[in-house]
């Protein structure tokens, strides 16, 4: 079940990755004006912090990790 949940954290992961390098090269490419904010969304922005929160947790606590 770790594994599982490791491997479901490390899909999420790859996928803000690939978000993340979209966000950027949208900023690179078009010219936006400086009121819009820059970077990821607020949602998704918030999505990556409770799965660092979820995985830092499991981690500290022994639910994931080596065993």
């Amino acid at each position: 079940m770790a594994r599982l949940i490791l491997f479901l954290t490390l899909l999420c992961g790859l996928a803000i990755v690939a978000m993340a390098g979209i966000a950027a090269l949208r900023t690179a490419s078009t010219q936006e004006d400086a009121s819009t904010p820059q970077g990821l969304p607020g949602p998704v922005r918030m999505i990556a912090f409770i799965f660092l929160f979820a995985l830092t947790t499991g981690v500290s606590t022994g639910l994931l990790g080596a065993d």
